[in-house]
């Protein structure tokens, strides 16, 4: 497609399309794979162990390899679905997991304060930044979003907003929702549908209008604690997959109630997290936006991506990772930080709407619970908060080496030379993986 001279992405065709002709990710070669796995061991296994591997190495080299490597290859002979060898283990693996989410495979990143935060504005930040992203939704799925300066393939951009991972017994699934209106907001683990756009993108809530009802919420809902413990229905979002299975499918069998409720939060653009509670450090605003802290677990619900809110302004992520990655959680805060801060972009401007103050105002969902969902809901959070205590999250800030040194040194991929720095000591300080 071709808007004002410049391509752009066809939303409907995100996954199908290879919009920018980006050549198949090539399959490495069988030995050189092998020699790499070799010279990859060496700085981090003891002699003994390193000969051991080699010849592993060289029977796997010898025998089954280049058989395998034969039917990888035919497999990848096609066109369509997987659109890379690897695609397929990806999202086999991501949806058979069986372990929570929290702590073994959720993502987030904070966004840095601005001017707003730490202000009778900081409310209002987040109202401007839940209206900005859905512009931004709306930009998408006009199909005027360009690419990027470097070419990259951006198929996820079709299921970053509006995708819930719907947990199965075996195997989740993936519902998609990329043109909702609403967004679901969470607050003491009480959760309320907020209207954001009119009809068929007709409007937008003002953004006045929608920082009214968010503080709305916020004031109107009792923070944890003094005869309120927070133990919403997100809390079973941090179960096991197979037990948040079947406890799902009892929630959805109790009452058609609670199936339109679920229904109403898997739909909703994103779920919004409002926090009573203030993170009084770096390291707690990370433990906060991954996975939670003792005593405050509840106001989360994992299988949607999260925009967490604290009392100060601070905004952060916690993305599911299922369907999306960093590539488009860059480009989409990328976007929106431009816009709200009012700096120079490479993109087009996000899509002005009418503004409206006549949408339906915040409507709870409810929630009907049997004695024994009521007992899983306290389950959860026991097993919660012993995985929380086993974690130690803590924020570790770097001067001495950033981004621009590990493109110096060639083809280094920062977020797996860090994973694999962090990773590397452990079997000797622990002495286990």
């Amino acid at each position: 497609m071709v808007s004002g001279g410049a391509p752009t992405y066809r939303f409907n065709e995100l996954s199908s399309n290879n919009h920018l002709a980006l050549p198949r990710l090539p399959i490495p070669d069988l030995n050189a794979t092998l020699d790499r796995y070799v010279e990859g061991l060496k700085p981090v296994t003891e002699p003994a162990a390193l000969d051991a591997h080699r010849r592993l190495v060289e029977s796997f080299r010898a025998n089954e390899g280049p058989a395998l490597q034969k039917q990888l290859v035919a497999a990848d002979a096609h066109t369509g679905y997987p659109h890379t060898y690897v695609e397929k283990y990806w999202d086999d693996m991501y949806l058979e997991l069986r372990c929570p989410l929290p702590v073994h495979v959720a993502p987030g990143y904070g966004l840095r304060p601005d001017a707003d935060c730490g202000t009778d504005r900081a409310m209002l930040r987040l109202a401007k930044f839940i209206s900005a992203t859905f512009r931004w939704q709306q930009k998408s799925l006009a199909g005027q979003m360009e690419p990027e300066s470097s070419p990259s393939c951006m198929s996820f951009l079709q299921r970053l907003l509006g995708t819930a991972r719907v947990p199965k017994k075996a195997r989740d699934e993936l519902r998609f929702s990329p043109a909702s209106t609403h967004v679901a907001v969470q607050c003491a683990g009480r959760i309320f549908r907020v209207e954001v756009l009119g009809k068929d993108a007709s409007c937008i809530l003002g953004v006045e209008e929608l920082h009214r009802q968010l503080q709305h919420i916020i004031s109107k809902v009792p923070p944890p604690g003094k005869g309120h413990i927070e133990l919403g229905l997100g809390m079973l979002t941090r179960e096991d997959r197979d037990v948040w299975a079947g406890l799902r499918a009892a929630v959805e069998g109790h009452s058609a109630a609670n199936r339109r409720s679920l229904e109403e939060v898997d739909s909703a653009l994103f779920v919004v997290c409002l926090d009573h509670h203030e993170p009084t450090s770096t390291t707690q605003r990370s433990q906060d936006l991954l996975h939670g802290r003792p005593g405050n677990l509840g106001n989360r619900w994992y299988d949607k991506m999260q925009v967490i809110w604290s009392p100060s302004g601070t905004i952060s992520l916690c993305f599911e990772h299922t369907y999306s990655d960093g590539i488009v959680w860059n480009r989409w805060l990328s976007d929106i930080w431009d816009h709200l801060q009012g700096t120079p972009s490479p993109y087009s401007p996000l899509p002005s709407l009418p503004s409206t103050s006549a949408l339906p105002p915040p409507r709870e969902l409810t929630f009907e619970l049997t004695p024994a969902l009521e007992k899983a809901q306290r389950d959860a959070r026991d097993k919660a908060e012993t995985l929380v205590a086993q974690v130690a999250t803590n924020k570790v800030h770097i001067d001495t080496i950033g981004k621009a040194d590990f493109k110096k040194w060639g083809d280094f991929c920062v977020c797996s030379s860090l994973s694999t720095s962090i990773s590397t000591p452990w079997p000797y300080m622990h002495k286990f993986m």
